[in-house]
């Protein structure tokens, strides 16, 4: 939950951003999809990745051992 509205917030603070220095730039589009797509794929995945390794590991371990402090 905390990936998806990370990633809606930097979606609409990069549309405001656009339009904020949409004047200063030549030649720029202010939204582009594919790359907004892209980039949120790449977050998403790697956000994805961070929360299944450790979830992983804690899953393999033994309760009573950990709950020992052995």
């Amino acid at each position: 939950m905390l990936i998806v509205a990370g990633c809606i917030l930097g979606l609409i603070g990069a549309l405001f951003a656009g339009r904020a220095l949409g004047g200063l730039l030549y030649d720029v589009a202010l939204a582009a999809p594919p790359t907004m797509v892209s980039i949120i794929g790449a977050v998403m995945g790697v956000g994805l990745v961070a929360c299944i390794i450790p979830g992983r590991r804690a899953s393999a371990a033994d309760p009573v051992t950990m709950l020992r402090g052995d």
